[in-house]
């Protein structure tokens, strides 16, 4: 690809590029369940805002893209502004998931269902959007990536329908 000629780098779970290094096992927070959470070990790991700040001080700031950064581990209100402040972040903007997990019982798999409403999206995307106000910040929204299990094909395996 000739970087020269590109509007935007888009960093597909961008988030995941830095992993604490002893690489520990998860912790047991439910013994019912076989998989455990285990993304503080992998996502936003240690070393991530060093290497965002390498990729944005050798790459793209020579070309003046545009950089949006997939991170559906990224939840947190102090998190977000240190991915994409305009002082310290490397991508100009980031795709949230949280939305996403609404319809997905918490703590178990994107494939678990429960009832919600769409005031539930409504509220988290409105906290994520006056965040952004707050600290001179820029996220966007993305309602179906790559990574994200695909709407359609989970409401249509479990015949669910939100209310």
């Amino acid at each position: 690809m000739d970087a020269s000629r590109a509007l935007d780098f888009r960093m597909d779970i961008i988030e995941l590029i830095s992993k604490v290094q002893e690489f520990p096992d998860a912790e047991i927070d439910d013994p019912s369940r076989v998989y455990q959470s285990s993304n503080k070990y992998f996502a936003d790991g240690p070393r991530l805002h060093e290497f965002l700040r390498g990729m944005r001080k050798e790459v793209v700031d020579k070309y003046g893209t545009i950089t949006v950064g997939e991170m559906p581990y990224v939840y947190g209100e102090d998190q977000i502004p240190r991915v994409v402040h305009l002082e310290t972040g490397s991508p100009n903007t980031i795709f949230t998931f949280e939305h996403t997990e609404v319809d997905s019982i918490p703590g178990e798999s994107e494939w678990s269902l429960h009832k919600w409403k769409i005031q539930e999206v409504k509220r988290i995307t409105n906290r994520l959007q006056r965040l952004m106000i707050e600290k001179d910040d820029w996220s966007s929204t993305s309602c179906e990536t790559t990574i994200t299990s695909s709407r359609s094909q989970k409401y249509e395996a479990f015949d669910f329908i939100a209310v």
